[in-house]
């Protein structure tokens, strides 16, 4: 084989090396760029004018928590207020000072208010140094109305299964991706969760695990 067909080879072969390497850093860079959007919003280095997904994930099990506590669905409209978005980061920097998951950070909550008062924590409950330390020092044992996943058989099972299906349609909006790409990165991973039946009822979810 000739000099300059070994040249023109050498050639192709860096050629395709580099276009690999460019794609690979393309791909980490918008990691990085997702993964830091709640932490630039958090330290206040830049405003955005869509609410990072991640507190919106916060609020939503919040509220299925409450749930799932009661009895008895609470509705809540999708948008939220300056308020309520200042509100929820200050949470989610509270549960990150904490450094344990959201759920736990809530369930932390849940279960020193249902021990002490016999109810629920409100929001202003959440975002202060003693909701960290709760957090910090919380064992895993929960109030036996908060069981993740699992449900109260009196809540309405069409109402539950409209607002998962309200909910994961608005997740996946965001995130630009598939049911079944959003089940991979984000549920069976346990970043967020959805009620059991509603998952177990959508083939997209049974391909997610089988793939």
């Amino acid at each position: 084989m000739s000099e300059h067909i070994l040249e023109l080879l050498r050639k192709k072969k860096l050629a395709s090396m580099r276009q690999k390497e460019a794609f690979r850093k393309k791909k980490v860079e918008e990691f990085h760029s997702k993964q830091s959007s709640v932490k630039r919003i958090i330290d206040g280095e830049n405003q955005y004018s869509a609410v990072p997904v991640e507190l919106t994930m916060l609020r939503d099990l919040y509220f299925r928590m409450i749930s799932a506590y009661t009895g008895v669905v609470k509705y809540y409209t999708d948008e939220m207020t300056d308020g309520q978005v200042a509100l929820w980061i200050r949470v989610e920097k509270a549960r990150r000072e904490a450094d344990v998951s959201a759920e736990r950070y809530l369930k932390a909550q849940f279960a020193f208010f249902d021990k002490a008062f016999g109810t629920y924590p409100k929001t202003q409950h959440l975002a202060t140094e003693n909701a960290i330390e709760r957090a910090r020092t919380y064992e895993g044992k929960t109030a036996g109305r908060i069981l993740g996943n699992m449900r109260p058989p009196d809540i309405d099972k069409a109402a539950e299964f409209k607002q998962s299906e309200k909910l994961l349609q608005k997740m996946m909006n965001s995130q630009g991706c598939t049911r079944e790409q959003f089940y991979k990165r984000f549920v069976l991973t346990g970043v967020y969760t959805f009620p059991k039946e509603f998952l177990e009822a959508d083939p997209a979810y049974q391909a997610a695990k089988e793939g």
